[in-house]
């Protein structure tokens, strides 16, 4: 099978699918030829502070691609559109596991995967206390510092709070933002993941640009896993929701 470059696409808990199988080698080989293509590179605005500029053509160009490296669709999914929900979330508290990841030398794209493998492998969800929606596990990208394109990974659970915070777990307040909330189609087990892809593809390559928002850099990626994409399901869903802001452009009109 032909690899395309929407197949560089997808959240970070998926690729330990392909893993030891020679999926996952075209997989990274290509995510290594990528990488070593990447100069300047034009994307959508991601707010202030990315090291990004904008031309007089309207594109931003960004040399620091931090932890939205990791989003770019190189080419645009066919036949595939939808509109989110627009939400305004306010202050939640995430209780978890986290890794710090860097984007250098697409550190993130091994470590995320083996870090799920782990959580999975030794049962790791069901040591975390204080579970607000036990049937919702959130993985979510933040904190990050774009001088040396590090970020952190969480894979955990909402919370109320808790007496403590084991040791090897940490508490994280993701902030107030309003979320562009992006539901996969539904998808049997073999095709959950390319739905995923596209999904997200399609969120950066196709929505973003033209939607009058741009990603709120203060926020949190979250991707939610819930009862919907159980291992008893037929069809199977998730939540992308991406934290934006109105654009500078969209706020001047």
């Amino acid at each position: 099978m032909a690899l395309t470059c929407s197949d560089l696409t997808f959240p970070y808990g998926q690729l330990d699918l392909f893993a030891g199988t020679e999926r996952e080698e075209q997989l990274m080989g290509a995510l290594d030829a990528i990488r070593e293509s990447f100069g300047r590179v034009a994307i959508p605005v991601l707010g202030k502070g990315t090291g990004c500029v904008e031309t007089e053509a309207g594109i931003t160009e960004c040399k620091n691609l931090s932890r939205y490296k990791h989003h770019l669709s190189l080419i645009k999914p066919e036949e595939f559109s939808m509109e989110p929900a627009i939400v305004m979330k306010e202050p939640f508290t995430v209780i978890g596991y986290e890794l710090r990841t860097t984007t250098n030398e697409g550190k993130n794209f091994r470590e995320i995967p083996e870090f799920w493998r782990m959580y999975h492998e030794e049962r790791r969800g069901e040591l975390i206390p204080g579970k607000k929606h036990p049937a919702a596990v959130l993985g979510i990208c933040c904190d990050t510092d774009e001088k040396t394109n590090t970020f952190s990974y969480i894979i955990g659970f909402e919370t109320e709070g808790v007496d403590s915070v084991p040791d090897s777990m940490v508490l994280k307040t993701v902030p107030a933002s309003k979320y562009a909330v992006f539901t996969t189609p539904e998808a049997t087990p073999a095709e959950f993941v390319r739905t995923i892809q596209e999904t997200t593809g399609y969120i950066y390559s196709e929505w973003l640009p033209g939607s009058g928002f741009a990603c709120n850099r203060e926020g949190c990626d979250i991707e939610v896993y819930d009862e919907r994409c159980g291992e008893d399901k037929a069809c199977k869903q998730m939540d992308i929701c991406i934290p934006v802001q109105y654009s500078l452009a969209e706020v001047a009109q």
